[in-house]
Protein backbone atom coordinates (compact mmCIF):
# COMPACT_ATOMS: atom_id res chain seq x y z
CA UNK A 1 0.00 0.00 0.00
CA UNK A 2 2.93 2.53 0.84
CA UNK A 3 4.18 1.66 -2.22
CA UNK A 4 1.00 2.58 -4.50
CA UNK A 5 1.24 5.51 -2.01
CA UNK A 6 4.94 7.09 -3.42
CA UNK A 7 4.11 5.63 -6.83
CA UNK A 8 0.80 7.47 -6.73
CA UNK A 9 2.36 10.57 -5.83
CA UNK A 10 5.38 10.73 -7.89
CA UNK A 11 2.98 10.20 -10.92
CA UNK A 12 1.23 13.10 -9.66
CA UNK A 13 3.94 15.47 -9.46
CA UNK A 14 5.44 14.60 -12.86
CA UNK A 15 2.18 15.49 -14.08
CA UNK A 16 2.33 18.40 -12.54
CA UNK A 17 6.00 19.27 -13.95
CA UNK A 18 4.93 18.38 -17.58
CA UNK A 19 1.87 21.46 -17.17
CA UNK A 20 4.03 23.71 -15.57
CA UNK A 21 7.09 23.41 -18.32
CA UNK A 22 4.28 23.25 -21.63
CA UNK A 23 4.47 26.70 -23.14
CA UNK A 24 1.36 28.84 -23.18
CA UNK A 25 -0.79 30.44 -25.66
CA UNK A 26 -0.49 34.27 -26.56
CA UNK A 27 -3.26 36.38 -27.55
CA UNK A 28 -2.91 39.33 -29.32
CA UNK A 29 -5.74 42.15 -30.87
CA UNK A 30 -5.18 44.39 -33.49
CA UNK A 31 -5.11 48.17 -31.70
CA UNK A 32 -6.58 51.44 -33.21
CA UNK A 33 -4.74 54.32 -33.95
CA UNK A 34 -4.08 56.33 -31.18
CA UNK A 35 -2.77 59.64 -32.76
CA UNK A 36 -4.69 62.81 -31.08
CA UNK A 37 -7.15 65.09 -33.20
CA UNK A 38 -7.20 62.18 -35.41
CA UNK A 39 -10.97 63.58 -36.55
CA UNK A 40 -10.76 63.76 -40.62
CA UNK A 41 -12.07 67.01 -42.44
CA UNK A 42 -15.57 66.82 -43.07
CA UNK A 43 -16.39 64.78 -40.16
CA UNK A 44 -19.17 67.30 -39.57
CA UNK A 45 -20.99 65.83 -42.64
CA UNK A 46 -21.85 62.80 -41.40
CA UNK A 47 -22.54 64.39 -37.60
CA UNK A 48 -25.51 61.40 -36.24
CA UNK A 49 -25.36 59.19 -38.69
CA UNK A 50 -25.58 55.47 -38.46
CA UNK A 51 -22.89 54.05 -39.70
CA UNK A 52 -22.83 49.93 -39.79
CA UNK A 53 -19.89 48.24 -40.05
CA UNK A 54 -19.46 44.69 -41.40
CA UNK A 55 -19.61 42.02 -42.21
CA UNK A 56 -16.07 40.94 -43.16
CA UNK A 57 -15.15 38.12 -45.33
CA UNK A 58 -12.02 36.62 -45.56
CA UNK A 59 -10.22 33.41 -47.36
CA UNK A 60 -11.65 30.92 -44.65
CA UNK A 61 -8.34 29.33 -43.64
CA UNK A 62 -7.24 32.50 -42.44
CA UNK A 63 -10.63 32.98 -40.04
CA UNK A 64 -8.94 31.17 -37.27
CA UNK A 65 -7.85 31.73 -33.64
CA UNK A 66 -3.93 31.06 -34.74
CA UNK A 67 -2.04 33.56 -36.66
CA UNK A 68 -1.18 32.11 -40.09
CA UNK A 69 2.04 33.68 -41.98
CA UNK A 70 3.62 31.84 -44.71
CA UNK A 71 7.12 31.66 -44.72
CA UNK A 72 10.48 31.78 -47.70
CA UNK A 73 9.54 29.39 -49.66
CA UNK A 74 5.11 30.59 -49.63
CA UNK A 75 3.84 27.72 -47.50
CA UNK A 76 1.37 28.62 -45.38
CA UNK A 77 1.88 28.24 -41.36
CA UNK A 78 -0.44 27.96 -38.30
CA UNK A 79 0.88 29.43 -34.68
CA UNK A 80 0.32 27.03 -32.08
CA UNK A 81 0.87 29.25 -29.05
CA UNK A 82 0.05 32.99 -30.99
CA UNK A 83 -3.57 33.51 -31.19
CA UNK A 84 -6.19 35.87 -32.33
CA UNK A 85 -8.60 37.30 -28.88
CA UNK A 86 -11.10 36.41 -31.75
CA UNK A 87 -11.56 35.11 -35.23
CA UNK A 88 -9.66 37.60 -37.69
CA UNK A 89 -12.78 38.95 -39.47
CA UNK A 90 -14.22 40.14 -35.54
CA UNK A 91 -11.11 41.34 -35.34
CA UNK A 92 -11.05 43.96 -37.91
CA UNK A 93 -14.34 44.64 -37.93
CA UNK A 94 -13.58 45.50 -34.14
CA UNK A 95 -11.10 47.75 -34.67
CA UNK A 96 -12.44 49.65 -37.64
CA UNK A 97 -15.50 50.67 -35.56
CA UNK A 98 -12.86 51.87 -33.08
CA UNK A 99 -11.20 53.62 -36.09
CA UNK A 100 -14.17 55.44 -37.54
CA UNK A 101 -15.19 56.62 -33.92
CA UNK A 102 -12.06 58.84 -33.84
CA UNK A 103 -12.02 59.68 -37.66
CA UNK A 104 -15.37 60.42 -37.95
CA UNK A 105 -16.27 61.34 -34.04
CA UNK A 106 -19.88 62.46 -34.24
CA UNK A 107 -21.05 60.11 -36.59
CA UNK A 108 -22.69 56.60 -34.32
CA UNK A 109 -20.71 53.52 -35.56
CA UNK A 110 -22.62 50.41 -35.41
CA UNK A 111 -20.84 46.46 -35.22
CA UNK A 112 -22.54 44.21 -37.50
CA UNK A 113 -24.96 42.45 -36.86
CA UNK A 114 -27.01 45.63 -35.11
CA UNK A 115 -30.89 45.39 -33.94
CA UNK A 116 -33.06 45.94 -37.13
CA UNK A 117 -34.59 48.83 -35.50
CA UNK A 118 -31.34 50.82 -35.97
CA UNK A 119 -31.48 53.14 -38.33
CA UNK A 120 -28.53 52.54 -40.02
CA UNK A 121 -27.50 54.94 -43.25
CA UNK A 122 -24.47 53.56 -44.57
CA UNK A 123 -23.47 49.90 -44.31
CA UNK A 124 -19.81 49.10 -44.75
CA UNK A 125 -19.02 45.67 -46.16
CA UNK A 126 -15.16 44.36 -46.72
CA UNK A 127 -14.02 41.11 -48.60
CA UNK A 128 -9.90 40.87 -47.81
CA UNK A 129 -9.15 38.99 -51.17
CA UNK A 130 -5.83 38.20 -50.18
CA UNK A 131 -3.46 38.95 -47.08
CA UNK A 132 0.20 37.61 -46.83
CA UNK A 133 2.06 37.83 -43.82
CA UNK A 134 5.41 37.42 -43.63
CA UNK A 135 7.41 37.43 -40.56
CA UNK A 136 10.73 38.04 -42.27
CA UNK A 137 9.52 40.42 -44.92
CA UNK A 138 6.05 42.66 -45.13
CA UNK A 139 2.53 42.56 -44.73
CA UNK A 140 0.44 42.85 -47.66
CA UNK A 141 -3.58 43.05 -47.77
CA UNK A 142 -5.40 43.50 -50.75
CA UNK A 143 -9.44 44.26 -49.88
CA UNK A 144 -12.44 45.25 -51.46
CA UNK A 145 -14.47 47.28 -49.88
CA UNK A 146 -18.15 48.90 -50.85
CA UNK A 147 -20.24 51.35 -48.70
CA UNK A 148 -24.12 50.71 -49.16
CA UNK A 149 -27.35 52.78 -48.83
CA UNK A 150 -28.79 50.45 -46.11
CA UNK A 151 -32.28 51.87 -45.65
CA UNK A 152 -32.80 51.48 -49.72
CA UNK A 153 -30.11 48.32 -50.41
CA UNK A 154 -28.18 50.21 -53.05
CA UNK A 155 -24.72 49.86 -53.63
CA UNK A 156 -23.11 53.62 -53.28
CA UNK A 157 -19.44 53.33 -53.81
CA UNK A 158 -16.94 49.92 -53.84
CA UNK A 159 -13.37 50.11 -54.60
CA UNK A 160 -10.59 47.50 -54.26
CA UNK A 161 -7.39 48.72 -51.73
CA UNK A 162 -3.66 47.15 -51.44
CA UNK A 163 -1.84 47.67 -48.81
CA UNK A 164 1.73 46.81 -47.81
CA UNK A 165 3.60 47.52 -43.94
CA UNK A 166 7.29 46.50 -43.30
CA UNK A 167 7.51 44.70 -40.12
CA UNK A 168 9.51 46.68 -37.13
CA UNK A 169 9.47 43.76 -35.57
CA UNK A 170 10.16 40.12 -37.19
CA UNK A 171 8.04 38.83 -34.97
CA UNK A 172 4.10 38.46 -33.94
CA UNK A 173 4.20 41.53 -31.79
CA UNK A 174 5.59 43.10 -35.05
CA UNK A 175 3.21 41.47 -37.48
CA UNK A 176 0.21 42.56 -35.40
CA UNK A 177 1.50 45.82 -34.99
CA UNK A 178 1.88 46.53 -38.90
CA UNK A 179 -1.84 44.90 -39.55
CA UNK A 180 -3.18 47.09 -37.10
CA UNK A 181 -1.77 50.10 -39.11
CA UNK A 182 -2.43 48.50 -42.29
CA UNK A 183 -6.22 48.72 -40.76
CA UNK A 184 -6.08 52.42 -39.66
CA UNK A 185 -4.72 53.12 -43.24
CA UNK A 186 -8.25 51.33 -44.33
CA UNK A 187 -10.10 52.63 -41.95
CA UNK A 188 -9.14 56.40 -42.76
CA UNK A 189 -9.33 55.94 -46.52
CA UNK A 190 -12.83 54.51 -46.04
CA UNK A 191 -13.92 57.28 -43.84
CA UNK A 192 -13.05 59.81 -45.90
CA UNK A 193 -14.94 58.40 -49.04
CA UNK A 194 -17.63 58.23 -46.15
CA UNK A 195 -17.39 62.42 -45.96
CA UNK A 196 -18.30 63.11 -49.64
CA UNK A 197 -21.20 60.61 -49.81
CA UNK A 198 -23.59 63.58 -48.30
CA UNK A 199 -22.62 66.04 -51.15
CA UNK A 200 -23.12 62.90 -53.45
CA UNK A 201 -26.65 61.05 -52.56
CA UNK A 202 -29.87 62.67 -52.65
CA UNK A 203 -32.09 62.84 -49.37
Amino acid sequence: MKNILILFLLLSLAGCISVSSSPSSRFYALESAKEPGAALAGANSLSNVVIGIGPVTLPEYLNRPQIVTKNKNNTVEFAQFDRWTDTLDQEIIRVMAKNFSLFLPQANTQIYPWNSIIPVKYQVIMEVIQLDCKLDGDADMLVQWSVIGAQEKKMLLTKRSEYRQSLETHDYPGLVQALSLISESLGREIAQALTQLPAQVKP
